[in-house]
This record gives C-alpha cells, sequence and structure tokens, in this order.
C-alpha cells in the first residue's frame, strides 16, 4: 500500500488479505516499480496451514518474495515443494547457518542499550550461545526479555542464564 501511496488495508479476513497483497504485487509488476515482499516465519503461522495459494509460482520482473521460515521436510527445498514454487527459475532455496558466539555478541551489540555492555560479558554471550544454540529465533527471544530485566547492565553477571535449560522448553520455563 505504501508503495501506492495508499492506506493500509484494515481487514482481518486472511483471504481477503491474500487478495489484496497479489493485487499490489501484480501493479508493481506491470508497472515495473520494484518490490521486495518478506514474509518472515511462515513456519510460526497460526491457525492456517501455507501452500500453494499462497503466492503464484511466477517470475514477475521486478518484484521478489523472500520467505523465510525453519526447516520443512527436506530443508529449504521442502517449502519450495509445499508453495508450489518448483518450476525452475522461479525460486530458490538455501540454508541460513546458526549464530556463532560473535554473531550472538552482535545481536547484543546492535540492540544498543542497556544491552549492547553485556556483549563483552563472556559469560553472557556464552550463556545465550548455549542456551539458544545459535538458533536466531531462541536468542531473539532471550535478547527481548532480557531487555525487560536489565537494569544495571554494568552488574549483570548472567548467572540467572546459567541456570535456564537450553531450548525453547527452557525459555517458556
Amino acid at each position: 500500500a505504501s508503495l501506492f501511496g495508499e492506506p493500509a488495508p484494515q481487514s482481518q479476513d486472511l483471504r481477503e488479505l491474500r487478495n489484496v497483497v497479489l493485487n499490489y504485487l501484480g501493479r508493481a509488476a506491470v508497472q515495473a516499480r520494484r518490490l521486495l515482499l518478506v514474509v518472515d516465519g511462515l513456519d510460526e503461522a497460526a491457525g492456517w496451514e501455507p501452500g500453494g495459494d499462497l503466492f503464484p509460482p511466477r517470475s514477475q520482473g521486478n518484484v521478489r518474495i523472500l520467505v523465510a521460515a525453519r526447516p520443512f521436510g527436506e530443508g529449504p527445498h521442502g517449502w519450495l515443494g509445499r508453495l508450489g514454487w518448483t518450476t525452475r527459475g522461479v525460486a530458490r532455496g538455501f540454508h541460513l547457518n546458526e549464530l556463532d558466539r560473535e554473531g550472538v555478541a552482535d545481536v547484543l551489540r546492535q540492540m544498543g542499550n542497556p544491552l549492547a555492555p553485556l556483549a563483552d560479558q563472556l559469560n553472557v554471550v556464552d550463556a545465550l550461545f548455549e542456551k539458544s544454540g545459535g538458533d536466531p529465533l531462541v536468542v531473539g527471544l532471550y535478547v527481548d526479555k532480557l531487555g525487560e530485566y536489565v537494569e544495571n547492565p554494568q552488574t549483570f553477571d548472567g548467572r540467572s542464564l546459567q541456570q535456564i535449560e537450553p531450548g525453547l522448553g527452557g525459555y517458556f520455563q
């Protein structure tokens, strides 16, 4: 909507919103406008199953769709099949690696104050890495939660992180 100077749709109906998005994708292609639609966390869809009817499997000039999701079936190619994007030259899948310790520290730095100073505390970075396994989603969850609790980053030592079980289960506990 922003690309065309129009107000964002207010509907909550998934079918209606899908049609609105497809309309914008088609208009952008016809008008040769550059458009990148990013769909992050497709694997986290709730209340519906993403499938071949989500987006049409065709290349449309300057229109690109980037879908981020955890592996389904045989890695990223499982999603290509599920979305009906198997036509040669239309889509490609690739795997994103987990974050290493420096990547976890970089997430903290990019968050700014009060979390940035924690990037220099090895015990905090090591604990976040151990608890998350480098999974960007899990790192993000822990970092968001840290932002709620860190009042004095100079004295925060990360010991409370050591007591949490690794993975999403530990996060939710």
